[in-house]
């Protein structure tokens, strides 16, 4: 009895598998997927002008049935306030597309737009806003001075922490720094102190006379994570002085060689991957993504070499430390300093994002790659900045104070 009732159950079973079946088979079809609700996430932020939203703008698109629609190109346009993003994602298995999205240079609220455009979606379009705050920068920069300055030597060094401190403005660990005497540059004090986010010794004093090094600069230690300096120093060749302040280059000079103690050119090496291709070569590079993309996005599309183009000349402290002179003229941070002007490009602020600097771009210079910014044959419009490599032993420090390594 019990058999046969299970033989029974069985042909059911086998009964209403075949229906189903054929009822798949007869014409019915699933519809056709259209994109039908957009979900937007990252909206309405707030940020410093100028700096990278802390979360990526994006959208979720769903078909008819309420599932993720992949597949779909989706466009991002500023359409207020002058803003940055990435032009063009594809939703991916969830559904999603996102960009990063770099505020304009307008404090206001809600002043920042973005538009997204989702292909085959008909509804209406997606619009993203967002509040642009002041510049409030947590990053310190204190000056230890080791001779005696002018007050326009002192007012120079000022502005340049200044003007740095109005582009790297996010906060770093603060670092505890146990030293001897003269274990950063020749003349250093003996340290036992917290340093927040960085000191940098400062000193004129002679060195080989005039017209010859006119100084050197760079960190002396750097947080084990991440590579970025606590301590650094500046020292220039006080026979050169009066004559480069004459020529009214006094504060691009010492702006300058800052940006070398804050890793430009120095510590590009000691980032995980290293962010200079070549070194030694003919064909030095930067490669890190930001600096790529400014330059491009800054009229480098029409350099046919590989961004960002390093200097292949020069010498020692010269040669791989700077942007290349003749692809990149007048910007600041090349190995010459132009007798007309020295714009700080967001190419030399992008740089500074790739070694994971927190910026903003809101206090860049005006700078295109083009030829209006190249020297001009012998023309005398800049000079050769001479700088020396600072004899000093790099040293790793992690958060307890102890050296990790030295280099």
């Amino acid at each position: 009895m019990n058999w046969k009732l299970g033989i029974r159950g069985l042909g059911a079973t086998a009964a209403a598998a075949v229906v189903v079946g054929c009822s798949s088979d007869g014409g019915s079809t699933a519809p056709t997927p259209v994109p039908t609700t957009v979900v937007l996430s990252g909206n309405m932020q707030s940020g410093m002008i100028g700096t990278v939203l802390a979360n990526p703008i994006g959208l979720t698109v769903r078909d008819q049935s309420g599932d993720p629609f992949p597949g779909l190109e989706v466009s991002f346009v500023v359409n207020a306030a002058g803003g940055l993003v990435t032009a063009l994602d594809t939703t991916n298995a969830q559904g999603f597309a996102s960009t990063s999205w770099t505020l304009g240079n307008t404090v206001g609220s809600a002043n920042n737009g973005v538009v997204a455009t989702v292909a085959e979606y008909t509804g209406s379009q997606p619009v993203f806003t967002a509040s642009a705050t002041p510049i409030v920068s947590q990053y310190n920069i204190q000056i230890q001075y080791l001779s005696s300055m002018t007050p326009s030597q002192t007012s120079a060094f000022a502005s340049a922490a200044a003007r740095w401190r109005g582009i790297l403005v996010g906060d770093l660990p603060s670092a505890r720094i146990i030293a001897a005497p003269g274990a950063c540059f020749e003349n250093s004090p003996a340290m036992d102190q917290v340093v927040d986010d960085i000191l940098i010794f400062a000193t004129i004093d002679s060195i080989d006379g005039p017209g010859g090094i006119l100084g050197g600069a760079g960190p002396c230690w750097i947080r084990d994570t991440g590579a970025l300096p606590i301590v650094g120093g500046m020292t220039f060749d006080s026979a050169d002085m009066g004559e480069i302040e004459a020529l009214g280059l006094l504060d691009a000079v010492i702006l300058h060689e800052m940006g070398h103690v804050l890793g430009i050119g120095t510590l590009w090496t000691y980032m995980t991957p290293s962010l200079l291709v070549g070194e030694g070569g003919a064909n030095p590079y930067f490669n890190g993504a930001n600096g790529v993309f400014r330059v491009k996005l800054d009229g480098g599309n029409s350099y046919p070499g590989t961004p960002v183009p390093v200097e292949n000349s020069g010498g020692p402290g010269t040669q791989d430390a700077h942007w290349r002179e003749s692809v990149m003229g007048r910007e600041l941070m090349t190995g010459y300093i132009s007798l007309t002007a020295n714009p700080l490009s967001t190419i030399t602020i992008g740089s500074l994002a790739d070694m994971k600097y927190t910026v903003s771009y809101a206090n860049a210079d005006p700078y295109t790659v083009s030829p209006v910014n190249f020297r001009l044959g012998a023309e005398p419009q800049a000079i050769l900045l001479r700088e020396f490599v600072p004899s000093v032993v790099i040293k790793r420090q992690d958060s307890q104070g102890r050296v990790t390594a030295v280099r």
